[in-house]
């Protein structure tokens, strides 16, 4: 928020200042809310994980409040298994792509237990799918692959950490703050009125 955009919100609030920290936080939501989901649509544009396997795990939003005037979208957790990455059983390993625009590469694992086995088509106990490979000649251990991170995938995202995208966020929360006041303007105004 500049200064100018705070002149023109206390200017529209004038009568009301106590109302301004609402005000903001509501803007500054608005707009988290719709980045959030921008980010969401630029992973999934470009990446074959669907919002599903993203959503609520990987990337959340912290909101704002009239006390804490911030909102924070967290971006964090662990490599994403394989198995989300359109993986594949195929008669000999299993293929994946992680980038739509990438070509498909194979792996000598499994989605499926190899014949023999005796092993479900899921870990034992757990009833977990994933794509496994063997680590060493031996039966076990098994261990599950997995692709990149959502932290990792982010940062390939330059058009997030571009000045103009930072320039951009920055009009529409203020064009934000105009709507949200003059929203609560109206709201007030109507409840003056009434008990008139």
């Amino acid at each position: 928020v500049n200064k100018g955009q705070m002149r023109a919100l206390r200017h529209m609030l004038k009568t009301i200042p106590q109302d301004i920290p609402r005000v903001l936080a509501r803007a500054l939501n608005k707009i988290a809310r719709a980045t959030n989901t921008r980010i969401l649509r630029g992973i999934t544009k470009r990446y074959t994980i669907t919002q599903r396997d993203l959503k609520d795990k990987n990337i959340t939003l912290s909101k704002a409040n009239y006390k804490t005037l911030r909102a924070v979208i967290n971006i964090h957790g662990r490599r994403i298994r394989l198995l989300h990455f359109k993986a594949k059983q195929l008669k000999k390993g299993v293929s994946y792509k992680i980038r739509k625009s990438g070509r498909r590469k194979k792996v000598y694992a499994f989605m499926e237990s190899p014949p023999g086995s005796g092993q479900p088509t899921m870990m034992p106990k757990t009833g977990h799918r994933g794509v496994f490979t063997r680590r060493g000649k031996k039966r076990l251990p098994i261990v599950e692959l997995y692709g990149p991170s959502v932290p990792a995938i982010f940062q390939n995202l330059r058009e997030f950490a571009s000045t103009s995208f930072q320039r951009e966020l920055g009009q529409k929360l203020g064009k934000e703050m105009q709507i949200q006041a003059g929203l609560l303007l109206k709201r007030k105004s109507r409840v003056t009125y009434a008990a008139a």
